[in-house]
């Protein structure tokens, strides 16, 4: 992962949640911006090996409240 780049996991429903990377703590974790669906983009620590890996998000699919 990389700060600047925006990236999202997709679930099995369809459903997505986007993380713009703020920075990175001397741990490893990255702090970063979060939108779910219709809610506001909050900060928050995001694990750098979940479950479900985080893929790369092609600009034109950035959401407006990430940019």
């Amino acid at each position: 992962m990389q700060i600047g780049k925006t990236y999202h996991q997709e679930f099995q429903n369809g459903d997505r949640i986007y993380c713009r990377i703020v920075s990175q703590f001397a741990n490893g974790r990255f702090k970063a911006m979060k939108a779910e669906g219709n809610r506001k983009p909050v900060q928050c620590s995001v694990d750098d090996h979940p479950s479900i890996p985080w893929r790369e998000t092609p600009d034109n699919e950035i959401p407006k409240k990430l940019r």
